[in-house]
């Protein structure tokens, strides 16, 4: 169950990068999305690599992913 979330995360990232780079960076709202994503999608990771017992992975993970989705909220609401 947590690998389809993981890759259904990255399919939706991938597209709206895919997205941005055909629409020629004149979509500019839509980056923010594209970063939840990715956070959703490292935090799923990170849950994964916990469940696998390699801490210094999922810790990382966990960090990055935080960060991310901070900044994908910030960004969308401000």
């Amino acid at each position: 169950m947590l690998k389809i979330y993981i890759r259904v995360t990255g399919l939706i990232a991938a597209i709206i990068a895919i997205f941005l780079l055909i629409a020629d960076g004149r979509n500019t709202w839509i980056m923010p999305f594209m970063s939840l994503f990715l956070g959703l999608m490292l935090f799923g990771l990170g849950l994964s690599k916990l469940k696998n017992k390699h801490k210094f992975s999922a810790y990382s993970f966990f960090f990055i992913s935080i960060f991310n989705l901070w900044i994908a909220v910030y960004t969308i609401f401000y």
